[in-house]
C-alpha cells in the first residue's frame, strides 16, 4: 500500500512541473524544487503559470526563460515565494541544444518585461541605495523606487544590472 502510496505521489508530480511543455530540464528543475516546498506546506499545489516568461533576451534567436518567484502561487501558503521584500528571480539561456544555461541571479519587488522593438528587454523594479538614493537617515517609508535594465553582457555569457536609473 505504501509503495501505491509514493507511486501516486511521484506520478503527480510528474504531471505538473515535469511536463510542462517547452521548458528545458534545468528550468524544470528550478520549478520542481518549488513545487516540493509548497507540497512541504500541507500538501499544497504550486500554480507556475504567471512565474515563468519565455522570451529571447539576448537576441541570439533561442528562446530564454525567465522564472520569477513573485509570479509563483502556492494554494497553502500565500507568501511562500514572496514578501516584503520582493522575491527572487533567475534568468536562463536558452542554448542551441535544447539545454538552458543559469545567467543571471537576482531579488526584485517586480519584473517588467518590454517586449516592443526588436529585442526583448528585462526592467528590475528596486529601491534605495540600487536607485543612487543616499540611505543615510531615510527610513523604509521614504525609499525611492526605480527600475534598472539587465542588460547582456556577450563576453562573460551572463546579464549585468545596467546602469541607467528610471525613477519611478
Amino acid at each position: 500500500m505504501m509503495k501505491k502510496m509514493m507511486f501516486s505521489l511521484i506520478l503527480a508530480c510528474a504531471a505538473s512541473v515535469y511536463a510542462a511543455p517547452n521548458l528545458p530540464a534545468e528550468v524544470r528543475k528550478e520549478l520542481a524544487e518549488a513545487e516540493q516546498m509548497c507540497r512541504e506546506h500541507e500538501n499544497g499545489k504550486l500554480d507556475f503559470s504567471k512565474g515563468v516568461s519565455i522570451v529571447d533576451l539576448n537576441n541570439d534567436g533561442i528562446s530564454d526563460y525567465i522564472v520569477d518567484y513573485n509570479g509563483l502561487y502556492c494554494d497553502t501558503a500565500a507568501s511562500l515565494f514572496a514578501g516584503n521584500s520582493g522575491a527572487v528571480y533567475f534568468i536562463y539561456t536558452g542554448l542551441p541544444n535544447g539545454k538552458a544555461r543559469l545567467a543571471y541571479t537576482g531579488s526584485s519587488y517586480e519584473l517588467r518585461l518590454d517586449r516592443r522593438g526588436a529585442t526583448a528587454r528585462l526592467y528590475e523594479a528596486t529601491s534605495g541605495g540600487a536607485c543612487g538614493q543616499d540611505m543615510r537617515h531615510v527610513t523604509t517609508a521614504e525609499l525611492e523606487g526605480c527600475l534598472r535594465e539587465l542588460k547582456w553582457n556577450a563576453a562573460k555569457q551572463r546579464f549585468d544590472l545596467g546602469k541607467k536609473i528610471i525613477k519611478l
